[in-house]
Protein backbone atom coordinates (compact mmCIF):
# COMPACT_ATOMS: atom_id res chain seq x y z
CA UNK A 1 0.00 0.00 0.00
CA UNK A 2 2.78 2.45 0.85
CA UNK A 3 4.49 1.70 -2.48
CA UNK A 4 1.33 2.66 -4.37
CA UNK A 5 0.87 5.86 -2.35
CA UNK A 6 4.37 7.03 -3.26
CA UNK A 7 3.41 6.87 -6.94
CA UNK A 8 0.32 9.09 -6.77
CA UNK A 9 0.70 12.66 -7.96
CA UNK A 10 -1.74 15.55 -8.27
CA UNK A 11 -2.26 17.66 -11.39
CA UNK A 12 -3.88 21.06 -10.92
CA UNK A 13 -5.60 22.54 -13.96
CA UNK A 14 -6.89 26.05 -14.59
CA UNK A 15 -10.49 24.89 -15.13
CA UNK A 16 -12.08 25.72 -11.78
CA UNK A 17 -8.98 24.43 -10.00
CA UNK A 18 -9.75 20.76 -10.71
CA UNK A 19 -7.24 18.32 -9.26
CA UNK A 20 -6.50 15.14 -11.22
CA UNK A 21 -4.61 12.31 -9.56
CA UNK A 22 -2.01 10.58 -11.70
CA UNK A 23 0.18 7.54 -11.08
CA UNK A 24 3.46 6.28 -12.44
CA UNK A 25 3.74 3.27 -14.75
CA UNK A 26 6.82 1.41 -15.96
CA UNK A 27 6.80 0.94 -19.73
CA UNK A 28 9.04 -0.17 -22.54
CA UNK A 29 9.60 2.41 -25.27
CA UNK A 30 10.63 2.30 -28.91
CA UNK A 31 10.43 5.02 -31.54
CA UNK A 32 9.58 2.88 -34.57
CA UNK A 33 8.45 -0.72 -33.83
CA UNK A 34 5.92 -2.02 -31.29
CA UNK A 35 7.76 -5.30 -30.70
CA UNK A 36 10.90 -3.33 -29.75
CA UNK A 37 8.90 -1.57 -27.02
CA UNK A 38 7.92 -5.03 -25.72
CA UNK A 39 11.57 -6.06 -25.52
CA UNK A 40 12.55 -2.76 -23.93
CA UNK A 41 10.05 -3.34 -21.12
CA UNK A 42 12.16 -6.27 -19.92
CA UNK A 43 15.55 -4.65 -20.52
CA UNK A 44 15.25 -0.97 -19.60
CA UNK A 45 11.75 0.26 -18.73
CA UNK A 46 11.04 3.97 -18.36
CA UNK A 47 8.56 5.76 -16.11
CA UNK A 48 5.56 7.58 -17.55
CA UNK A 49 2.39 8.85 -15.85
CA UNK A 50 -1.34 8.24 -16.40
CA UNK A 51 -4.56 9.46 -14.73
CA UNK A 52 -5.70 7.10 -11.96
CA UNK A 53 -9.32 7.57 -13.03
CA UNK A 54 -8.56 5.98 -16.42
CA UNK A 55 -7.42 2.66 -14.98
CA UNK A 56 -4.17 1.22 -16.28
CA UNK A 57 -1.94 1.51 -19.32
CA UNK A 58 -4.26 -0.49 -21.59
CA UNK A 59 -7.29 1.73 -20.90
CA UNK A 60 -5.81 5.20 -20.46
CA UNK A 61 -6.26 7.87 -23.11
CA UNK A 62 -3.49 10.10 -21.75
CA UNK A 63 0.23 9.61 -21.26
CA UNK A 64 2.46 12.14 -19.50
CA UNK A 65 6.22 12.61 -19.48
CA UNK A 66 6.36 14.19 -16.03
CA UNK A 67 4.83 13.51 -12.62
CA UNK A 68 2.96 16.83 -12.62
CA UNK A 69 0.98 15.81 -15.70
CA UNK A 70 1.88 18.98 -17.55
CA UNK A 71 3.98 17.51 -20.40
CA UNK A 72 2.57 14.87 -22.73
CA UNK A 73 4.87 11.95 -23.50
CA UNK A 74 6.84 11.86 -26.74
CA UNK A 75 5.45 9.96 -29.71
CA UNK A 76 6.34 6.31 -30.06
CA UNK A 77 5.48 2.77 -29.07
CA UNK A 78 4.95 2.00 -25.39
CA UNK A 79 4.54 -1.45 -23.87
CA UNK A 80 3.60 -3.02 -20.55
CA UNK A 81 5.26 -6.28 -21.60
CA UNK A 82 2.01 -7.87 -22.79
CA UNK A 83 0.73 -5.30 -25.32
CA UNK A 84 2.15 -2.31 -27.13
CA UNK A 85 0.30 0.91 -27.96
CA UNK A 86 1.33 3.72 -30.32
CA UNK A 87 1.09 7.23 -28.83
CA UNK A 88 1.24 10.18 -31.28
CA UNK A 89 1.78 12.86 -28.61
CA UNK A 90 -1.95 13.40 -28.14
CA UNK A 91 -3.81 10.07 -28.48
CA UNK A 92 -3.17 6.34 -28.77
CA UNK A 93 -3.79 5.31 -32.37
CA UNK A 94 -3.00 1.59 -32.56
CA UNK A 95 -2.08 -1.40 -30.40
CA UNK A 96 -0.95 -4.99 -30.65
CA UNK A 97 0.20 -7.99 -28.64
CA UNK A 98 3.83 -8.58 -27.74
Amino acid sequence: MNEFKKNIFKKRTTDNDVVISIKSVSLGYAATIGSDACLDFDVSPITRYIPISEGGFLTTSLLYQNSKGTILAQAGYYSDGAKWRYWNESIFTSEGFC
